[in-house]
């Protein structure tokens, strides 16, 4: 350890630790204005992550298609059952990255025993058409 970790290393780390605890404050001791955004209600919405791929591999009928999806990190379905219906809460297409509002058409996860980590994930019924085979853009 160095001798000026003792003494003015101390004092730094703690002011480190005051402003990276108070960065929620909109004016601070030190004069600094700080904004933190909204976090997103995660209980509503499926986040993806920027590595996300999706690929629809098969339409079997109307109402359903089978899903290539790969999330590093979080999960892997390398043929997962998706089934048409409405949707119940607003959010984003995972495959178009379109606005999905409630009521649309869309396809989810189909599960029967251990809900899938995907299972909020929507993907809109119009962006299906077409594009068996195809990644996602």
């Amino acid at each position: 350890m160095f001798s000026s970790d003792k003494v003015g290393g101390s004092r730094a780390w703690h002011r480190t630790v005051e402003l990276l605890s108070s960065g929620n404050e909109h004016n601070r001791r030190d004069g600094v204005t700080t904004t933190r955004a909204a976090e997103p209600n995660l209980s509503s919405t499926y986040r993806t992550g920027t590595k996300l791929q999706v690929r629809i591999l098969e339409r079997p009928t109307n109402s359903t298609i089978i899903v290539l999806w790969s999330e590093p990190g979080r999960c892997f379905y390398g043929h997962q059952s998706w089934r048409a219906t409405k949707a119940r809460i607003s959010g984003c297409c995972a495959f178009s990255r379109s606005v999905i509002q409630e009521g649309d058409e869309v396809y989810k996860p189909v599960y029967t025993g251990v809900e899938p980590q995907n299972s909020q994930a929507m993907i809109l019924a119009s962006a299906v058409y077409g594009t068996v085979g195809r990644h996602a853009e």
